[in-house]
């Protein structure tokens, strides 16, 4: 007996998913058929979890619950298994031997209670190209998979992505349609919609009950003939009206009018519409408008202005001396406000300058000192002639400290470059692996000197990088430094790198160092903010480090996000949008 063929599987699918059958169902019946295509498997289905870096359980007949249930939940990591390796990197991962592979180390136990030696993972994509699930197989015996087992997981991962979209899809419409009958069927008033078309077509799309009320005609009339809207608008009133979404539609400015509308009873009431455009993609204007019924508003209005006719001189001016004394007194409390806050801002200033003018004084000071002594020594030639290797060690000396003068002065002119908005990038085509390793070169000596150890874990292949690649350095040398500088002997500095289409490009530095207190963590990133910031305190630093990246990454449209604890350590992320990686496949590269 054959096996089906992928046209008949896909049809039956599609026939689930019309019919409206559960996703968990259809998945299982993915599986269920692969099994059958290839003996000796298991199959399994992770779904990305939505607004979430973790795979949940999509469907998995064969394997049992309590392994189910321990992988549920895996997080998208380059070091978390097959599954959560491929929807990192959004490419296959084969594990001939999961007892061997570093992926699995946190999962071999799970693996051998289980009896499970090999596994593959396919990432599953959505039309547009993101990661939204995998296809893992799984062997009882080591081994790889040959190429035309390949070709029939990729088909049934293909029916995988069809059905997980199209639930998404199904889940997406249901909640916004959801959301928008409650909304309107809550709302003290009208809801419209319309469309205006390129040729200045309009059409009436949406609308709530409280139309028909008004109008006196039904919903599907009303859609059907939508002029039928404007036969109860007062006729001076309705030319307006008219103009005013029109202009509304043009400009793509939101407009808020007020007209009247007389019912069938002779009764008039006060509208105002408040009225958001937008433009869709095909250029196709949708107007999203809402009605109040302003009539008693308009009632209070006529009344209150009959009855200011009505007072006497006296009155009147009375009215006036206290609208002199009110003008007066908004006038003083204005005053006042001003000059707290303007009080309140010059000393914080004040304090902003003299911490930043004490740190600047003690960290030019230090190097400026050592350069003047050690040219003192030169010039009085203390060891010796020119040429004695304690010169060569001095003139070296000297060049450090003039380096650490140099980046402190730098720092404080690329921040102010930055503040300014003076400052580009210059982007181009980046080789991560070679960016990270030149940082780490240059301190190496550092870490040496430190006695920390400065680690590098960064897959083999990466895609390029669209970004300034000198600002790129730059961030990575400052989280790197800092990340050495608050870190005592014998402690690890790690750097990471990973890429996935929907958590965009990853940098990670993570340290075993002392930490910051959670409290501490938005001082640290504001402008020459340092958790200590006394005198004499152990740690030189102008504080820019960290407000420096941060402002460099945004200006890349990223992040830069700190997770610390005290006696621990910190990890710094600093995260690229996705929109600046090439999107080609990673066998390519």
């Amino acid at each position: 007996m054959t096996s089906p063929s992928s046209s008949i599987l896909q049809n039956s699918i599609i026939r689930l998913l019309a019919q409206g059958e559960r996703l968990n169902a259809v998945l299982a019946e993915i599986c269920e058929s692969l099994e059958e295509r290839l003996p000796n498997i298991k199959a399994a289905i992770l779904i990305v979890a939505p607004n979430s870096d973790r795979l949940i359980h999509g469907s998995a007949p064969s394997l049992p619950d309590s392994y189910i249930q321990a992988i549920n939940g895996l997080p998208i990591s380059p070091s978390s298994g097959s599954c959560g390796t491929a929807a990192a990197l959004g490419s296959r991962v084969i594990t001939p031997d999961i007892m061997i592979d570093p992926k699995w180390r946190n999962f071999i136990a799970l693996a051998r209670t289980h009896g499970i030696r090999a596994c593959w993972s396919e990432p599953i994509f959505s039309g547009n190209g993101v990661v939204i699930g995998t296809l893992a197989i799984y062997r009882t015996e080591v081994g790889t998979p040959e190429e035309p087992e390949i070709k029939i997981a990729n088909e049934f991962k293909d029916l995988a992505s069809l059905a997980i979209q199209h639930r998404n899809s199904i889940d997406a419409h249901t909640e916004a349609h959801a959301r928008l009958s409650s909304l309107t069927a809550n709302i003290p008033g009208i809801v419209l919609q319309w469309t205006f078309g390129t040729d200045n077509k309009k059409t009436l799309t949406f609308m709530s009950d409280g139309v028909s009320e008004i109008s006196g005609f039904s919903r599907d009339t009303l859609i059907q003939s939508p002029k039928l809207l404007l036969r109860n608008i007062q006729p001076e009133d309705r030319r307006d009206l008219l103009r005013a979404l029109d202009q509304c539609a043009l400009s793509g400015e939101p407009v808020t009018h007020d007209f009247r509308v007389k019912r069938d009873t002779g009764q008039v009431l006060w509208f105002r519409l408040l009225v958001q455009p937008r433009r869709r993609s095909d250029n196709v204007t949708v107007c999203d408008a809402l009605g109040l019924d302003i009539t008693d508003h308009m009632e209070f209005e006529r009344r209150l202005e009959e009855s200011q006719r009505e007072l006497n001189a006296k009155f009147i001016e009375l009215q006036r001396t206290k609208g002199r004394l009110e003008v007066q007194t908004n006038a003083l409390i204005r005053t006042t406000d001003e000059v707290t806050k303007a009080r309140d801002m010059a000393e914080d200033a004040s304090r902003a300058k003299s911490e930043f003018l004490s740190n600047m004084s003690h960290e030019l000071r230090t190097p400026l000192n050592a350069i003047m002594g050690f040219s003192d020594i030169i010039r009085e030639q203390t060891f010796g002639p020119v040429g004695s290797t304690k010169y060569r060690d001095y003139a070296r000396d000297i060049n450090d400290a003039g380096r650490h003068l140099l980046e402190l002065i730098n720092s404080v002119l690329d921040f102010s470059k930055i503040e300014s908005g003076n400052e580009e990038l210059f982007e181009e085509w980046i080789n991560v692996q070679d960016a990270i390793q030149s940082v780490t070169r240059i301190l190496h000596d550092q870490a040496q000197r430190s006695d920390v150890s400065l680690a590098i874990e960064v897959p083999e292949k990466l895609p390029p990088l669209f970004a300034d690649e000198q600002k790129l350095r730059q961030i990575l040398i400052n989280l790197l430094s800092n990340a050495l500088k608050f870190t005592d002997g014998g402690g690890t500095v790690t750097v990471t790198a990973w890429y996935s289409a929907s958590g965009g490009y990853v940098f990670q530095v993570v340290d075993t160092g002392i930490g910051i207190a959670l409290e501490d963590i938005p001082k640290a990133l504001g402008l020459f903010g340092q958790v200590d910031s006394a005198f004499n305190r152990r740690y030189e630093g102008t504080g820019l480090g960290l407000p420096l990246s941060k402002s460099l990454a945004e200006m890349h449209g990223g992040s830069l996000d700190i997770q610390s604890q005290i006696d621990v350590g910190t990890t710094v992320t600093v995260r690229f949008p996705s929109e600046r990686v090439i999107r080609k496949s990673v066998e390519s590269l």
